[in-house]
């Protein structure tokens, strides 16, 4: 802002507006106007949507995460908005599947896919059943682990969140949607398992079942659960 000299002059001369203020004649540049094109704004509420089922399945896998691994939040926010992106060649239906979240690794540091010799699948229903199939293993030679390793276990979550215009995030007992699998890490054979999770779903939700691996060591004689993050594979 710049105090003018002379006589007043109150007018707006190209990108300049000349006006008193509190009895002080100044003038000062006219505001540029920026306005969004309807791909800006489109791009804008996708984002927005991304994040917000992002957050909602990182809550319901916490469990899964490395604790403060923030890269996880910034691939699955990307892995969200390229969904939304997908989705818009049909404006009332949204991809029925979410391509950048199959086999997406919960941890870079350490990949279940490197860590397991076989590959677990999940099934799920338009009924709202899901079931998780484990083939027939041998722990010891099947999974890779740590030095001193006696233990593993293997978690399964199911996460949800709804495609609603104000997606919300549905409360289940944790019983309801985690189970728990573990084996003595050794040359014993284990049999296929099909397992079926408790868990309800309906038509519109974003559906993922999640799996991770841990490992327990022997330390004096109790067996403590590996927290090195080289070692929590999702």
């Amino acid at each position: 802002m710049a105090r003018q000299t002379g006589s007043f002059i109150k007018a707006t001369i190209g990108n300049v507006i000349y006006y008193e203020h509190r009895g002080i004649p100044v003038m000062r540049s006219k505001p540029t106007q920026v306005r969004q094109s309807k791909a800006s704004k489109k791009s804008a509420q996708e984002f927005g949507r991304a994040i917000i089922y992002s957050r909602k399945i990182r809550s319901s896998l916490r469990d899964l995460l490395v604790p403060g691994d923030r890269s996880v939040m910034y691939r699955l926010n990307n892995a969200f908005l390229q969904w939304l992106k997908d989705s818009r060649a049909d404006k009332k239906l949204l991809a029925e599947y979410i391509t950048e979240l199959r086999s997406f690794e919960l941890n870079e540091s350490s990949r279940l896919t490197s860590c397991l010799r076989f590959k677990p699948e999940a099934e799920i229903y338009q009924t709202g059943k899901i079931f998780v199939v484990i083939p027939a293993l041998t722990a010891a030679k099947d999974i890779s682990a740590p030095a001193n390793t006696r233990r593993v276990r293997l978690t399964i979550i199911c996460a949800r969140c709804t495609t609603l215009d104000k997606p919300v995030q549905v409360q289940v007992n944790p019983e309801d949607h985690q189970t728990v699998m573990e084996m003595d890490y050794n040359d014993t054979r284990h049999p296929a398992q099909r397992v079926e999770i408790s868990f309800k779903t309906t038509r519109g939700d974003i559906v993922l079942v999640a799996i991770g691996l841990s490992y327990f060591v022997m330390k004096q004689k109790n067996l403590i659960r590996v927290t090195d993050p080289k070692w929590l594979p999702a």
